[in-house]
C-alpha cells in the first residue's frame, strides 16, 4: 500500500507540481503566506494519495496507518540539501484514515458551496473596491493680461490708414507658453502678420487641466486692429494732453492706433490629441 501512494504521487505529476511550487517559494520567499500554502500544498497532496489507496484497498484502514507509522519511525536518509522528502503531519494523515469516507453526491455538494462562496466572496471585493474617477478636462488657455503685450501698429499700416484684423491658432504646452503659432485668417493679407507672430511668442496662458494636471493643447486668439475714429482721438488727446493739447493743435488729427483681441474674446477651440 505504501508502493501505491508512491505510485500514485507520479502518475498525478506531484513531483513536477512540487518544482513548480519551490520556484514559486524562492521568489516568494519573503512572503509568510507563500510558506504555509507550500506546507498545505503539501499536506493535501498526500490525503489525496491515501484516500485513492483506501479506495483501491477498502477495510484496510489499520493496516494502511501501521504502514505509514513503521514507515516513518524507521531509520532513513534523505540526499543533501533535498527538501522533498521533510516530515510530512503525520498525525492529521492518521486522523484522516479514521474519518469515514466521503460519499461521492456529498463531495460533489461540497464542491458547490466552496464555488459558490469563492464567487460571492469574489463579487464583494470588486464590489467594494473603490469608484474610479473619470477626470474631465477643464477650460483654461485664459490669457495672462500681465504678460500680454500687445501687437504694435505697423507704421506704414498707421499711414495708409488701414485696419486689419488677424486669427492666430497657438499650440499651448502644459506649462502655458506657445508652442506653434500659426495664422488661421489675415485681413489685409501679410500686413499685420509678423507683428502679430512677434507679440504672441511673448504671450503666457493659463494651461488646460485633466486630472488635475496640466495638458497641451490648442487655443484660437482674435487680434483686431483697428484706428480710432478722428472725434474719438481728439478726446483722447485732450484728456491725456492737457494743456499740451491747446499748444499743438494738429495733436487731434493723429489717429490713435489700437491693437487688441476681439470683442468675442479669446476663445479655447479645444485639446491637442
Amino acid at each position: 500500500m505504501i508502493l501505491t501512494h508512491e505510485r500514485l504521487h507520479l502518475r498525478r505529476g506531484d513531483l513536477y507540481a512540487n518544482l513548480l511550487a519551490a520556484l514559486l517559494l524562492c521568489i516568494g520567499w519573503w512572503n509568510p503566506l507563500m510558506h504555509l500554502a507550500l506546507r498545505a500544498f503539501r499536506l493535501d497532496q498526500e490525503l489525496a494519495c491515501d484516500a485513492e489507496v483506501l479506495t483501491r484497498y477498502p477495510g484496510k484502514r489499520r493496516s494502511y496507518a501501521t504502514a505509514m507509522l513503521k514507515t516513518h519511525c524507521g531509520a532513513g536518509w534523505t540526499p543533501t540539501a533535498c527538501r522533498w522528502n521533510a516530515p510530512h503531519a503525520l498525525t492529521q494523515r492518521v486522523a484522516a484514515l479514521l474519518k469515514p469516507a466521503v460519499e461521492a453526491p456529498r463531495a460533489r455538494w461540497n464542491l458547490r458551496v466552496v464555488v459558490a462562496l469563492a464567487v460571492m466572496v469574489s463579487g464583494a471585493c470588486w464590489a467594494f473596491q473603490p469608484a474610479r474617477l473619470h477626470g474631465m478636462r477643464v477650460p483654461g488657455n485664459a490669457l495672462d493680461f500681465g504678460t500680454m503685450q500687445p501687437p504694435r501698429y505697423p507704421p506704414d499700416a498707421v499711414a495708409a490708414g488701414l485696419a486689419g484684423f488677424v486669427e492666430l491658432q497657438i499650440a499651448v504646452s502644459p506649462t502655458g507658453i506657445p508652442d506653434h503659432i500659426a495664422i488661421v485668417r489675415s485681413t489685409p493679407a501679410g500686413v499685420f502678420d509678423q507683428t502679430v507672430l512677434d507679440a504672441a511668442r511673448h504671450w503666457r496662458f493659463t494651461p488646460a487641466l485633466e486630472d488635475g494636471k496640466a495638458v497641451a493643447s490648442e487655443v484660437r486668439v482674435p487680434v483686431k486692429f483697428e484706428l480710432d475714429p478722428p472725434d474719438a482721438a481728439s478726446a483722447v488727446a485732450d484728456i491725456h494732453s492737457g494743456t499740451e493739447a491747446a499748444a499743438s493743435p494738429h495733436a487731434a488729427d493723429r489717429p490713435e492706433r489700437v491693437a487688441s483681441c476681439a470683442p468675442a474674446g479669446c476663445a479655447s477651440r479645444g485639446a491637442l490629441q
